[in-house]
């Protein structure tokens, strides 16, 4: 049986487009069971970088994280207010600007959340329509819908 090498495994980046050294990136997916995926998220800013590891989300608890930025793609003649994606290690909000950009804010942090733990905020600016239909499909590649018998929840 091969083995994947890393520039095989599936990834899904989101990079800032007026400042590129800013992106996001999950990678490393793992199933923990038949009803969940689990991935690792790294951002990284000028002069600063940080991972989160074991990321999970289960099909019976969440709205689908491919879902959510799809829905956001297709409204790309823009939204009020801000939209929100969480699960136990990561927060992304969604915010629609004017000139049809969007600003996403990924929030990571360690799964056991004290008052004096770390919490890294990190935005990407994208244009709504394409490049955040792109980022949701390299999103699906990496994180497939779990079999959990359950009908996909709507995403906003």
């Amino acid at each position: 049986m091969p083995t994947a090498r890393p520039s095989d495994e599936p990834a899904a980046t989101v990079t800032c487009r007026d400042e590129p050294e800013v992106s996001v990136r999950l990678h490393s997916r793992y199933f923990p069971s038949e009803q969940g995926v689990g991935f690792s998220v790294s951002a990284a800013a000028s002069g600063l970088r940080a991972d989160v590891h074991g990321v999970e989300v289960w099909g019976f608890d969440t709205v689908w994280l491919p879902d959510f930025v799809g829905a956001l793609a297709a409204q790309s003649d823009g939204w009020v207010g801000e939209r929100l994606w969480a699960t136990d290690r990561l927060e992304v909000r969604a915010a629609f600007h004017p000139g049809g950009r969007v600003s996403l804010a990924w929030e990571l942090y360690p799964l056991v959340s004290r008052p004096d733990d770390w919490r890294l905020s990190v935005t990407t600016w994208v244009d709504a329509g394409e490049q955040l239909s792109r980022f949701a499909a390299d999103l699906r590649g990496l994180l497939p819908w779990p079999s959990t018998g359950s009908a996909i929840p709507d995403p906003l």
